[in-house]
């Protein structure tokens, strides 16, 4: 590996002359114009993170000092306090959570190094009780929005493919189905999104009453939980399996491959793109929904009807009934009703 401190007195044309022949990675290139200092620290955590971390915690650092107005090795205490107000007016909390862990890292190595004599952070700073998320629970009502504009949107898709009968059209009116169908076991399933993608066609069996039973599997589970589990598909799910089905591809109707073929990535982006549309018709009063949404849900109407905690905790792959708490909202209905047993 190229020693970055012997490029540092390289001028800008050599070093972009030696990027483009591939003798030194354009990441190298910003970071040997840095103070040595600053290269001994990213020197140190290449051995430990990836190029991508390494990219991610430099343009973090960089962004961080152009905000603070000075190089973060001579921020004080009240000065990180302004950068966090400043940082709140720019970008969401989980967001600046990933600044305080990068500034965290860099404050931890250059207080090794006696680079600094005291870190900016106080100890009675904590970033993850202060700012954390606030679990969001779906209504009924919203989920019915849902599944509504999800319908509209196959039908949309059927409407575009017996008009052109294109194979454009047709990948669309699949790509449609699937994105229902991964709602409806999401809503259905109280399951994870790396469980969801598990599911193949062998994993479902159908029953006499229009249900259908669905074997979940997570390899990730520990301290003696359940790996397999049983849970039921409505009548409205199996019909939106049974539509997929006849225009997927051989290998998923014969259940050598997911029902869902997708990257998480790519069911995070579906789910973001029916938040954004939901809210802007004001079914959502914030813009907010994510696939676990739809396992909170799952776990709330459950305790609603009546279900024990312990049945509930099997049915979402739980370890105990304690690992509920973060997943059960209490509804005011629900208040209302325990008040009433008590007349």
């Amino acid at each position: 590996m190229l020693n970055l401190f012997h490029i540092q007195k390289v001028s800008e044309e050599d070093l972009n002359r030696m990027v483009k022949k591939g003798h030194l990675s354009r990441m190298d290139a910003h970071i040997s114009r840095l103070p040595t200092e600053y290269i001994e620290f990213f020197l140190h955590i290449r051995s430990s993170y990836s190029d991508k971390t390494l990219n991610s915690v430099y343009y973090k650092l960089v962004l961080l000092e152009q905000i603070a107005g000075k190089t973060l090795k001579n921020l004080t205490s009240v000065e990180f306090d302004n950068l966090i107000l400043q940082l709140e007016s720019r970008y969401t909390k989980n967001s600046i959570g990933i600044y305080i862990a990068a500034m965290r890292l860099f404050f931890k190595f250059m207080l090794k190094r006696g680079y600094m004599t005291k870190n900016p952070i106080d100890e009675d700073f904590k970033f993850k009780s202060d700012y954390e998320r606030v679990p969001f629970f779906l209504r009924p009502d919203v989920i019915k929005k849902i599944f509504e504009l999800l319908d509209k949107r196959v039908e949309q898709a059927e409407d575009c493919f017996k008009a052109d009968g294109s194979q454009i059209s047709k990948d669309i009116l699949v790509r449609m189905n699937m994105i229902r169908l991964a709602a409806r076991l999401l809503a259905d399933t109280g399951s994870r999104i790396s469980e969801i993608k598990k599911i193949t066609s062998k994993h479902i069996v159908q029953r006499d009453d229009g249900r259908a039973i669905c074997r979940i599997y997570n390899s990730k589970v520990k301290n003696g939980g359940d790996r397999t589990r049983k849970v039921l598909l409505s009548e409205n799910t199996v019909n939106a399996l049974q539509s997929y089905l006849k225009l997927a591809p051989a290998a998923i109707q014969s259940g050598d491959a997911p029902l869902i073929a997708v990257t998480i990535r790519q069911i995070q982006y579906w789910i973001s793109d029916i938040r954004d549309e939901l809210f802007k018709k004001g079914f959502l009063e914030v813009k907010k929904l994510s696939p676990h949404d739809f396992r909170r849900f799952y776990g709330t109407q459950m305790i609603a009807n009546g279900v024990d905690h312990f049945t509930v905790s099997k049915l979402m792959g739980q370890n105990s009934p304690a690992s509920l708490r973060p997943y059960i909202d209490i509804s005011e209905e629900t208040v209302v009703k325990c008040y009433d047993m008590m007349k």
